[in-house]
């Protein structure tokens, strides 16, 4: 199975999206010493929604197989595959 564009670039928009959304939720931990508060919470949620979004999900499955990047990815593609694989399972 050959990897499609439109998956990909989807894939890596939401993966730009969640960066900053961690970036966000790192920062507001420094700056309140790693307390809870409503903005971090604002952010895990969101940090959460993005990453359970079935189009997402979907896309992902489709550059999967076997719980493995399917042909046709570069190196970086490959990686961003591996790296939302595991943001997923995290959440």
């Amino acid at each position: 199975m050959i990897a499609l564009a439109s998956d990909v670039d989807h894939v890596k928009m939401i993966m730009e999206e969640l960066q900053l959304l961690e970036h966000l939720l790192q920062k507001d931990k420094e700056e309140n010493n790693n307390e809870v508060t409503n903005r971090s919470v604002e952010l895990r949620g969101s940090i959460k929604h993005l990453v359970a979004n079935k189009e997402f999900l979907d896309c992902l499955n489709r550059l999967e197989y076997q719980g493995k990047p399917i042909w046709g990815l570069s190196s970086d593609e490959h990686n961003l595959i591996l790296l939302a694989r595991d943001k997923i399972n995290q959440c």
